[in-house]
């Protein structure tokens, strides 16, 4: 029963500091991930994180703009390929 709790401890943090922080901080993310889960130096790495969600919470609101362009992307692109194919079938291009 005490390895399934300090499992289900562990997965929790590491969910919470990968839904923060990026990938590329791997190495830094991994420290601060099993100090927590260890419990040491807990209020500094929480204030770390809160700092850096502070930050950096505008990235979320950016890529979610990102992905509402994507589909009218979608769209011009299908346009210019149907162009595309209009203009090899008006001068018989393959």
């Amino acid at each position: 029963m005490v390895v399934a709790k300090s499992f289900f401890k562990e997965m929790a943090i590491r969910k919470r500091i990968a839904s923060i922080f990026n990938k590329g901080e791997e190495e830094e993310v991994e420290d601060m991930t099993f100090n927590l889960i260890e419990g040491i130096d807990v209020p500094a790495i929480e204030g770390k994180i809160a700092q850096y969600h502070k930050e950096n919470a505008q990235k979320p609101a950016r890529l979610k703009n990102m992905l509402q362009l994507k589909p009218q992307a979608k769209d011009t692109l299908i346009v210019i390929r149907h162009k595309i194919f209009d203009l090899r079938s008006h001068f018989n291009w393959i």
